[in-house]
């Protein structure tokens, strides 16, 4: 019998490999998600519930609004708000999914809001559940609503653009060369709160003006001050003045 030579055994080898691939079989196909571009979290005092709120792209209006801009017309809101209450942070997410037609998508979720009685009571139960979530990014901004809820700011329009979520996420971006808000990332967060002896802290979030436009209410949403915690809980608030002291210091 005739030896196979190196080229032969090497395109053996090479169809077997072939075989054992396993092609994109964890592929997440845009028509079976839920989009989450933002999210935010508050304790019903009342009932003791935890209510957690969201905001969801809608890729078909979204895209049909950008054409809006050159021209085209647009067709109705860009996202849906999808809020849900739980015993716990975790029992209200589970039943937002009951809600939704499709998988909540996290890994596109730019901010964090979180209602400022929801803060009083603690914290870490909110974020170290998000934390732990590998579809979230570690760059996620974290937000305290300052008082409001967390659910009033994710589910209002802004004036600049109808993806509130976006505007915050570019305040978040801009303020950072101002030294007047001390914008924070959930990693950053959840480090200091876990291993550092020094206080965590958070920019507050609220709404300032109120337009009615074409029968809608439109918002302006504003950074307003810094929440600080001692542990997890939200003790206080610094001023603008004092939050430049803040960022001067560390």
């Amino acid at each position: 019998m005739k030896r196979m030579g190196p080229g032969s055994k090497l395109l053996i080898l090479m169809s077997i490999c072939l075989l054992l691939l396993s092609g994109c079989w964890s592929r997440r196909e845009l028509n079976f998600l839920a989009i989450v571009e933002g999210f935010g979290v508050d304790k019903d005092r009342s009932t003791g519930e935890v209510v957690a709120s969201h905001q969801i792209i809608k890729p078909d209006v979204a895209k049909a609004g950008q054409g809006a801009s050159e021209g085209g017309g647009s067709s109705g809101s860009p996202v849906w708000n999808l809020t849900a209450r739980g015993k716990t942070f975790f029992d209200a997410i589970r039943k937002g999914s009951l809600q939704s037609p499709r998988r909540l998508y996290y890994g596109h979720n730019k901010i964090i809001v979180i209602g400022e009685e929801a803060a009083k009571g603690g914290i870490s139960p909110y974020l170290d559940l998000a934390g732990r979530d590998p579809e979230l990014r570690p760059g996620v901004w974290v937000f305290i609503a300052r008082g409001t809820t967390a659910e009033e700011i994710i589910n209002a329009q802004s004036v600049q653009n109808p993806i509130s979520s976006t505007v915050i996420d570019d305040m978040a971006k801009v303020s950072r060369a101002s030294s007047y808000s001390a914008p924070i990332a959930i990693e950053d967060f959840l480090r200091i709160l876990n291993s550092e002896p020094t206080a965590v802290y958070a920019p507050g979030i609220i709404i300032g003006e109120r337009i009615k436009k074409d029968g809608q209410e439109l918002v302006g949403f504003r950074l307003s001050g810094t929440a600080v915690f001692i542990d997890d809980k939200l003790i206080g608030w610094l001023d603008e003045e004092e939050t430049r002291g803040l960022l001067w210091l560390l």
